[in-house]
C-alpha cells in the first residue's frame, strides 16, 4: 500500500495539512485503536513543521525533512518541503501568469 503522504510549507495551512491526511486515511486505518493514539503526534509534527517552515521561509533557507508513522499496517508520511518544488503544471501556470 503507497503512504498517505502531507506536505507541510510556509505557504500551506496546518488545518489544510490535517484536513487533507485525515481525508486521504483509509477507514480501516482510522478508525484502528493505535491510529487513536499516534493521531495527536502526528498532527503536533505538521504543526511543528509548518513552524518550522515560516522561519526558514524568513531566513532564506532550505530544507527536506520526511518523519514516517506506521499505523495499522499503513503508513503515513509527513514532509517538510522548503521552498515546496513545484510541479510542471505549476510552472505553467506561472509562466502564463506572467506573460
Amino acid at each position: 500500500m503507497k503512504p498517505v503522504k502531507v506536505y507541510v510549507s510556509d505557504d500551506i495551512a496546518v488545518d489544510s495539512a490535517i484536513e487533507y491526511l485525515q481525508s486521504h486515511i483509509p477507514d480501516d486505518v482510522r478508525n484502528s485503536q493505535e491510529y487513536g493514539f499516534i493521531f495527536p503526534e502526528i498532527k503536533s509534527c505538521i504543526e511543528e513543521f509548518s513552524q518550522k517552515a515560516k522561519k526558514l521561509a524568513n531566513a532564506g533557507t532550505t530544507i527536506h525533512i520526511d518523519k514516517e508513522y506506521k499505523v495499522a499496517g499503513s503508513k503515513i508520511l509527513v514532509v517538510l518541503e522548503y521552498p515546496r518544488k513545484k510541479g510542471l503544471f505549476e510552472r505553467i501556470a506561472g509562466i502564463l501568469r506572467r506573460g
